[in-house]
């Protein structure tokens, strides 16, 4: 049943990607555009976007600390 509904969940996220992110309790504002190419960890409701933002393919969004990288 788990891999059902992560199945349905990237498919969401293909097809809807700001209605899904919306309903999994990221804070989006109004006239954004996210393509569905762009990596959102597990935790899209730590992620507030204001309005007017474009996020293009490849852009990578994390939280807690998840970059891993080091400066």
């Amino acid at each position: 049943m788990k891999t059902i509904k992560t199945i349905l969940t990237i498919i969401l996220r293909k097809l809807f990607p700001i209605w899904t992110l919306r309903r999994m309790g990221m804070e989006i504002g109004t006239n954004c555009f996210i393509d569905s190419h762009t990596f959102i960890p597990s935790e899209p409701y730590l992620i507030k976007i204001g309005n007017n933002v474009a996020i293009t393919s490849g852009v990578h969004l994390h939280t807690h600390g998840g970059g891993g990288g080091s400066n």
